[in-house]
């Protein structure tokens, strides 16, 4: 893989905006991250009741394909590390992939390198907008 690899995760509502910050930190502080990876916010369209938008999604950009792998051990290492995990929504391209709570390294990097994987991952079942698995 020559071409840098970009794409959304999106938040999965309105009060998902902690989370996406969070997030958000934890790649930033990735060591094996740092300067393969661009990460930013991205804020929704401001509401009348708010002074700005809300924080709708992250973009990334993985300018070195080796990180890719890193980036999938350390997503799910943040979301095992969270006392609500919830599914998540990578958008790339235009399609969304719903990536399960207990999503493996494996399947987060399988989701993010094109050709890696056809159908859409999801672990244990279909979640949409943020669902909580079933325990």
């Amino acid at each position: 893989m020559g071409d840098a690899v970009e794409f959304m995760i999106l938040g999965a509502g309105p009060d998902d905006e902690a989370e996406l910050l969070s997030l958000h930190r934890w790649l930033k502080q990735d060591p094996e991250l740092v300067g393969a990876v661009t990460i930013r916010l991205v804020e929704g369209e401001p509401s009348p009741e708010l002074m700005g938008g809300a924080l709708d999604a992250l973009n990334v950009i993985i300018n070195d394909a080796a990180a890719i792998a890193g980036l999938a051990v350390s997503f799910t290492t943040w979301q095992a590390s969270r006392s609500s995990r919830r599914a998540r929504t990578i958008r790339q391209d235009g399609q969304d992939r719903v990536l399960a709570a207990g999503a493996t390294p494996e399947e987060v990097r399988a989701a993010l390198e094109p050709g890696l994987a056809e159908a859409p991952l999801v672990s244990t079942g279909e979640l949409h907008d943020g669902a909580e698995e079933p325990s």
